[in-house]
């Protein structure tokens, strides 16, 4: 299944594009849950090979290592993880892609 975003036909197989250059490379980019959340809703992602990293995103700077709620998860449960780990109110989840197991 194909899904429209920014411009683009994405699906779950083009995933990692949004983060990294390569499939293959783990990237220094990092994006948010809230702003992903809408093509999380559209796309059933399946994929256990792909692995990322995720991690509580608050108004206090801390490193990934550091954040209190973090996970490395399989594509398959980033959307849920992503959702449990943003919570509620002005927390959001950062999302960093590994690359494959």
């Amino acid at each position: 299944m194909k899904v429209e975003w920014e411009g683009e036909c994405l699906s779950e197989d083009d995933l990692w594009n949004l983060f990294s250059d390569h499939p293959n490379e783990a990237s220094d980019t990092i994006q948010f849950y809230s702003r992903l959340k809408p093509l999380f809703a559209k796309m059933k992602l399946t994929d256990d090979s792909r692995m990322y990293h995720v991690y509580r995103h608050s108004t206090l700077r801390e490193p990934p290592d550091g954040a209190r709620l973090r996970a490395t998860v399989t594509q398959r449960n980033l959307w849920r993880v992503a959702g449990v780990i943003a919570g509620r109110g002005n927390n959001d989840a950062a999302i960093q892609y590994l690359g494959p197991r």
